[in-house]
């Protein structure tokens, strides 16, 4: 299991691994959090 420190560090992660099949990402979270990581991801500039 990974921690992170913050939102903008595990959508990096995740978008650092797009290319990986064998990486699955699963949130378990609040709701404002899973909101948090929405809004990152949607503003992910790559």
């Amino acid at each position: 299991m990974l921690n992170f420190e913050n939102v903008e560090d595990l959508v990096s992660h995740m978008f650092a691994n797009l290319d990986n099949e064998d990486n699955l990402v699963s949130v378990i979270a609040n709701k404002q959090m899973i909101i948090d990581i929405m809004v990152e991801l949607l503003n992910y500039k790559m």
